[in-house]
């Protein structure tokens, strides 16, 4: 087989795993958005209306920061080896993560401690406009963990959706290097 051949099969093999891959993406943020919907508004728990402002790349940054703050807080998790995973249900190729109730016991005490700051400064970051500085003070005094979650999970939602339309990208121009 030719060069020429080649990437014209290897391409082929793309377009068909990147159009099973879209396919499934987009079922899935469907879906998430319907459960976890953008607002541009958010009502405090005292009855007043907040609009929220449109992040910058640096607020984005800062959001960044604090989720990494607050992943390090959970424990590693183990692999289990596919033979091991329950009914044969989970999917993997090299088997699938276990979090045990021990796990779950010694992480919940930091999580606890950690993830109320760490939320209070990222629902602080996305509320803060230049007419509205929003500190954690203002945060902790004004919503409850139910309207931080609403604003605080589309944003990630949506900055995932980011990340997936940029590693598409680079994946296709690591394709185009090769050949």
């Amino acid at each position: 087989m030719s060069n020429e051949e080649k990437k014209q099969t290897l391409k082929k093999k793309e377009e068909s795993k990147t159009g099973k891959q879209t396919e499934e993406k987009e079922s899935t943020t469907e879906d998430f958005e319907i459960w976890f919907p953008k607002i541009e508004f958010i009502d405090t728990i005292h009855g007043e209306r907040i609009k929220i402002p449109v992040l910058s790349a640096g607020k984005e940054a800062r959001i960044f920061q604090s989720l990494a703050r607050l992943m390090e807080t959970l424990p590693e998790t183990k692999t289990l080896p596919k033979e091991e995973i329950e009914g044969g249900d989970v999917e993997a190729e090299n088997g699938a993560e276990a979090f045990s109730a021990a796990d779950l016991l010694e992480m919940l005490p930091k999580l606890l401690q950690e993830a109320p700051k760490e939320a209070f400064t990222i629902a602080s970051e996305i509320l803060t406009s230049k007419e509205h500085p929003i500190d954690d003070k203002w945060v902790k005094d004004n919503l409850n963990f139910d309207k931080i979650f609403k604003l605080i999970i589309p944003f990630v939602a949506g900055e995932a959706e980011l990340f997936e339309k940029v590693s598409g990208f680079l994946g296709k121009m690591s394709l185009s290097v090769n050949f």
